[in-house]
């Protein structure tokens, strides 16, 4: 599964590769952090539960990508995390900024230079993917769940019994 991060994280990921891919509980914690607030950022997700348990689900699909685009995705964070002293809006780490300046450097990221919007977009498919995994967001939507559900149980069990009659030899 890629997330549109185009290679720019892997630039970014070349000389911080050593200490990226170190799996400490430092480093993961502060992989929460940032996707926490990116999440936010990007979503405009208020309830502290839901927007841990999207960054702990980002953080664990990060996890699992395959190795090239795992770099890819701690060298975007990696830099995201400097993108607000790189367009001199703060002194800090987006990590570590008030939501007006996470909101300025999203949105620079979004409209200024061409190289990085891949990041941007990478980075709001995976948020927009945590967020719409959480059933309560997606009457937002119009979505009404799946077509078999388990509160619709003459099609569900319609569905099971044609399963078992494929699945039978």
């Amino acid at each position: 599964m890629s997330f549109g991060f185009a290679g720019v994280g892997v630039a970014v990921a070349g000389p911080l590769t050593s200490s990226l891919t170190l799996s400490t509980v430092n480093a993961f914690n502060a992989r929460g952090d940032l996707l926490k607030r990116l999440y936010s950022t990007l979503t405009g997700d208020t309830n502290p539960e839901a927007i841990d348990s999207a960054s702990r689900w980002m953080s664990q699909l990060i996890t699992d990508l395959p190795k090239h685009q795992y770099y890819e995705a701690v060298g975007g964070l990696a830099l995201l995390n400097s993108l607000p002293m790189f367009y001199l809006i703060s002194l800090k780490a987006f990590s570590h900024c008030a939501v007006t300046t996470r909101t300025q450097t999203i949105q620079r990221l979004k409209v200024g230079n061409p190289l990085l919007r891949p990041l941007y977009l990478g980075f709001k498919d995976l948020c927009f993917l945590a967020y719409y995994r959480n059933q309560n967001h997606w009457a937002e939507i119009g979505y009404d769940g799946p077509i078999v559900s388990s509160t619709n149980r003459e099609v569900a069990l319609k569905y099971r019994q044609l399963l078992a009659e494929i699945s039978s030899p």
